[in-house]
């Protein structure tokens, strides 16, 4: 019988995947929480988040954005970086705002506008006035992009962010709340690149260019498995400027501005060295799992963070005795 020994506070799961090559790994995942007390304390949260088995969308998969992407993933070859939340202008409405996010070398602007729409006057396309807001939602709902109905039988749709706003030039005049502040819409048929802090699903174009081809080919030679063009830059999904070049090691500065209700954010993220031992078949191995998501969650004072480790045990995932994770001496 399997045992699993978790001498961390934190979540674990314990998951059998298989690669394009039709390899199998035990996938371990690790999974903290903290809270975030006065914008930079962090302490082991009483209410841990679970280890997530499938992805957490904000309303129907094909018409809302993603919150937490699933943590099934075999492997990240670099660390996300996730921020949830709204714009918050604190001392009154305004009609524009930024909100920033560092995390060590990473950062990332964006400007935050107030609800707007383009109006047509003598036959020329003007942008109206903003509405002033308090708080916005930093979601990609609120971004660029968006889907046209315009004609049912040719419904057509920006994959970089289907849910977004300002795509269709027929049947949406609205404008998107979320901008890139170094290329701001100015004309009718602008088409910027939708820029968000969030989770970015499977089937838009920044993650779907790298899930391989799906053919008559596949399902002769290679179903059930991924395809042979598949590239696991796929499993990260962050959005592109959030991910990391390689692995976070913990200790990094993080700085969050206007993206809380009281204050900015600055902490370092947790150091904690992990390891892990697994014995298949009776024959130990040992690894270090790698430090491949942070999400963070100020209107909840939340900081998740996911360590991963895959293992090969080639036809031998049933011959797993025993998985032991603690923190290194």
């Amino acid at each position: 019988m399997l045992d699993v020994v978790n001498k961390t506070p934190f979540e674990v799961a314990l998951i059998p995947n298989i690669d394009k090559d039709g390899y199998e790994f035990a996938t371990i995942v690790i999974k903290a929480t903290f809270d975030i007390k006065h914008g930079k304390i962090l302490t082991l949260s009483e209410q841990p988040m679970p280890v997530f088995m499938g992805a957490k969308y904000r309303g129907e998969p094909d018409t809302s954005s993603l919150i937490y992407e699933t943590d099934t993933a075999i492997r990240k070859k670099n660390t996300d970086i996730v921020l949830n939340g709204q714009a918050y202008t604190r001392d009154g409405p305004k009609k524009t705002t930024y909100v920033g996010l560092r995390v060590g070398d990473l950062q990332k602007v964006i400007q935050v506008f107030g609800d707007r729409q383009w109006i047509n006057k003598m036959g020329l396309w003007k942008i109206s006035d903003l509405e002033p807001f308090e708080i916005m939602p930093l979601i990609y709902e609120n971004a660029f992009g968006g889907s046209d109905h315009s004609d049912p039988h040719r419904i057509l749709s920006d994959m970089r962010n289907p849910v977004g706003k300002g795509f269709s030039l027929k049947t949406d005049l609205r404008l998107p709340n979320l901008e890139d502040p170094n290329n701001l819409i100015v004309k009718r048929r602008d088409r910027p690149a939708p820029v968000g802090f969030g989770f970015i699903a499977a089937h838009w174009q920044s993650r779907q260019q790298y899930a391989g081809t799906y053919d008559e080919k596949w399902k002769k030679r290679q179903a059930p498995l991924l395809p042979e063009d598949f590239n696991e830059h796929f499993f990260n999904a962050a959005e592109p400027g959030l991910i990391a070049n390689g692995y976070l090691q913990g200790g990094e500065n993080v700085m969050v501005k206007n993206a809380s209700r009281e204050q900015d954010l600055e902490f370092c993220l947790p150091h904690h060295q992990l390891e892990i031992a697994i014995w298949i078949k009776g024959k130990r191995q040992e690894t270090v799992p790698n430090l491949d998501t942070v999400i963070i969650e100020p209107d909840e004072n939340r900081l998740q963070i996911v360590w991963r480790a895959a293992i090969p045990c080639f036809r031998c995932f049933l011959y797993i005795d025993r998985v032991r994770i603690r923190e290194k001496k």
